[in-house]
């Protein structure tokens, strides 16, 4: 801490910072220039994101084929027919004759009410709301093991079954394998599934499964063990799960006959006796015991699966094991988020669970599209399908129950061309599920062209080869149509045909009028498109004009702290906006880009077969007002007249490309001279192209530089304020050195 001016009674702390500020003008003029530089490197980088948005924009607008050539269609009857084109293609028109049926999705539901008439909570254990003597006794075998390079794989427990091994659900990381029992000829979507010797479930995979995959295995054991080690003595014991079957638990004591099981809470526990809560899986004995507890039990589950058929008709199935304890809502969110393609729901009202595909369409031409198997769906969920069988050469239709269904032709009222019909399945192996099978009458002919009624539903139809598609009761079918005298169809309502996205929305007969689809240039796609090149370019002549002529202010220097402590903030603002201000007025690098944008549109095009070759060919022209600085302005009427004529010439005059400037479409040219303009200005403001440090472009350098000569100047200036603080500080000390002489000659000469 610095004292000064006790002798002599001046202010020389105020003298030092005077002083001071004398000696720091020179720092404050290199702050003051590290400050415009730090401006202008604001500027330049506003300018550079301008020039790469504008770069990035002409290839997406002007320069892409999709939106230079684009077509729209026109339908005589919107309501019936809609279309679009997919992307830029020639002219196409389509006649759509008749629209026989539209494309549905196959929809079935329960076929009972799953309570005794009153709704249940989708939410409660099924056990407690769903009375049923379907549940199965078991234990649910839920394992994750490991891959170990090698193609078999253990998985633990020793109660397993062979009758139950059609249950297993086998899974590597998403990939779902079809459990066989047989290893001849395993395919890389197969696992064989056996039990060793030993009791053991072992699973044989046709390749490796490494290290780094995981086997889920979902199955039923016969039954569950659970030993209690001796020890202290203690009556309550807890087993690992609950949900058990009252008929199939056991409890031993080490050395001592079964005891009897009691449920009821509320019975007074008597010797031999042990109390189990089915639900929890709590035992508690009569009496302590130190002896090992052993307890085996069954658990209450129901298991089945749901197949479904992708659009090549490989069938896709979920497999499905369930506990009493388990929720409705537990089965519907499995089935909603499984890889089947079907949404899933339960209505209270009706009581009944209800299963939608996802898609519209047949993808199974020889069964239902969704199909149950299994106590889960079939008897608890009243979830069934009907089928088609071959028996005796006969065709028959059976519903979920076994039932056999009436079926006859629908153009024969009299079921008189049912005699003698026969029934060929082998078919449908053949063609892998696309068809049913054939159907030959009585002579030994292929019954061509039929259709195959259920209580008034089409459920089947045959072609003119005879082969026999199966749609079944599900509703599900594709939409048929005729379109330029083809009969054809397809799995969707909306579909690609050639160049053209069709959507059916309507039926209606040949007798009707049929739909005509004509395409045609979608010139206000075009034009709009063109129209907003034209406006950016506008925009960024007048920014970067704007920057180029903004005046300069030099008397107006960035302030320095001392200056701004002195003013307010509104005198801050308007000082700092003229400082601020032609920060790139005249600058040789801006402005040379922008030269060579004006050369790149005016320059003509060499482009062989177009009929264009220039902006003002096709209506683009600059204005007549020379202060404007070259903006372009477009006679409508001519540019709408070029995109109807010829929009591919037209996407030309931008897009064109060759190994010369001349060559070169409108568009291109300028992603070349704002890809030029990018790097100058990167070189010498950063901000782009990697030049994010200072001393990778030439302003930072300069501020670094600046920086440095502050830092020396700094130091210097701590020098001269310690020597003006020492200089002071001698003349204190001789000016009291002096007082205190004549002090003492004063005390000298007149005390005595």
């Amino acid at each position: 801490m610095r004292v000064a001016g006790m002798v002599s009674g001046m202010d020389i702390d105020h003298m030092v910072k005077e002083l001071m500020q004398v000696e720091r003008q020179p720092i404050d003029k290199l702050e003051q220039q590290v400050m415009t530089r730090e401006w202008q490197v604001e500027a330049y980088r506003e300018v550079n994101t301008e020039f790469d948005a504008f770069r990035t924009e002409l290839f997406d607008t002007v320069m892409r084929t999709s939106n230079m050539t684009v077509q729209s269609v026109e339908s005589s009857d919107d309501n019936r027919v809609t279309a679009e084109v997919r992307g830029a293609h020639s002219n196409m028109n389509y006649t759509v004759n008749e629209v026989e049926q539209l494309a549905q999705e196959a929809s079935t539901f329960s076929n009972k009410t799953l309570t005794d008439g009153s709704s249940l909570d989708p939410s409660e254990a099924l056990h407690s709301e769903v009375s049923s003597d379907v549940w199965k006794e078991g234990i649910i075998h839920r394992e994750t093991v490991q891959g170990e390079g090698e193609n078999i794989v253990d998985v633990s427990g020793d109660h397993w079954n062979e009758k139950d091994l059609n249950k297993l659900d086998i899974t590597v990381g998403e990939e779902s394998f079809q459990v066989v029992t047989d290893d001849t000829d395993l395919n890389d979507e197969q696992v064989y599934a056996h039990i060793s010797d030993d009791g053991e479930l072992q699973l044989t995979f046709a390749r490796d499964i490494s290290a780094d995959q995981s086997v889920h295995i979902e199955g039923i054991q016969q039954k569950a063990v659970e030993a209690f080690d001796a020890g202290e003595p203690r009556s309550e014991f807890e087993l690992s799960r609950g949900n058990i079957s009252e008929d199939s638990i056991e409890v031993k004591v080490e050395g001592e006959d079964p005891l009897k099981v009691v449920t009821d809470p509320t019975h007074t526990l008597k010797e031999g006796e042990v109390f189990v809560d089915l639900e929890s899986g709590e035992l508690i004995l009569a009496e302590e015991t130190d002896q090992q507890v052993t307890v085996e039990y069954k658990e209450q589950y129901l298991a089945g699966r749901v197949t479904t058929f992708a659009e090549n008709g490989d069938p896709q199935t979920e497999q499905m094991i369930v506990s009493a304890d388990d929720t409705l809502d537990d089965i519907i969110e499995r089935l909603n988020e499984s890889e089947l393609g079907v949404q899933s729901f339960y209505d209270p009202y009706s009581d009944r669970l209800s299963v939608t595909r996802t898609e519209t369409g047949t993808f199974h031409g020889a069964g239902e599209d969704i199909q149950f198997e299994g106590e889960l769906f079939e008897d608890l969920l009243g979830l069934q399908h009907a089928d088609i069988h071959e028996e005796d050469g006969e065709f028959v239709i059976r519903d979920g129950s076994g039932t056999k269904l009436d079926w006859a032709f629908a153009d024969d009222r009299d079921n008189e061309d049912l005699e003698g019909v026969t029934f060929d399945r082998s078919l449908a192996e053949e063609s892998g599920g696309a068809y049913a099978g054939v159907l030959s009458n009585e002579d030994g002919e292929v019954v061509t062209n039929k259709e195959i009624v259920v209580d008034g539903q089409v459920v089947a139809r045959t072609d003119d080869a005879g082969r026999l598609t199966y749609d079944g009761l599900q509703g599900a079918q594709n939409a048929r149509f005729t379109v330029n005298g083809l009969e054809t169809e397809r799995p969707s309502n909306s579909f690609d045909l050639g160049d053209m996205s069709l959507t059916l929305h309507e039926t209606f007969s040949r007798d009707e009028a049929s739909v005509r689809l004509e395409s045609d240039v979608d010139t206000d796609s075009i034009f709009e498109t063109i129209e907003g090149f034209v406006e950016r370019y506008n925009e960024i002549l007048d920014d970067v004009n704007g920057r180029l002529q903004e005046e300069r202010y030099r008397d107006y220097p960035p302030l320095t702290d001392e200056q701004r402590h002195a003013m307010s903030e509104r005198e801050i603002d308007l000082w700092e906006e003229k400082a601020m201000s032609g920060m790139l007025r005249n600058d040789s690098t801006i402005r040379s880009t922008m030269v060579q944008m004006r050369v790149d549109l005016y320059t003509l095009i060499d482009s062989e077969g177009s009929e264009f070759n220039s902006l003002a060919s096709i209506g683009i022209t600059t204005t007549r007002d020379y202060l404007e600085r070259g903006k372009l302005e477009i006679n409508e009427d001519a540019l709408r007249e070029a995109i109807e004529k010829d929009p591919s010439s037209v996407h030309q005059v931008f897009a064109a490309n060759g190994d010369t400037n001349a060559e070169k479409g409108v568009a291109v040219r300028l992603r070349e001279t704002l890809d030029a303009g990018i790097e100058n200005l990167s070189l010498r403001a950063g901000g782009m192209r990697g030049r994010s440090q200072d001393h990778q472009f030439a302003l930072g350098r300069q501020m670094n530089n600046l920086e440095d000569r502050i830092e020396q100047a700094e130091r210097r200036l701590s020098q001269v304020e310690d020597r003006y603080w020492s200089q002071f500080g001698a003349m204190e000390q001789a000016m009291a050195q002096a007082q205190q002489q004549s002090n003492m000659l004063f005390s000298q000469m007149f005390g005595m």
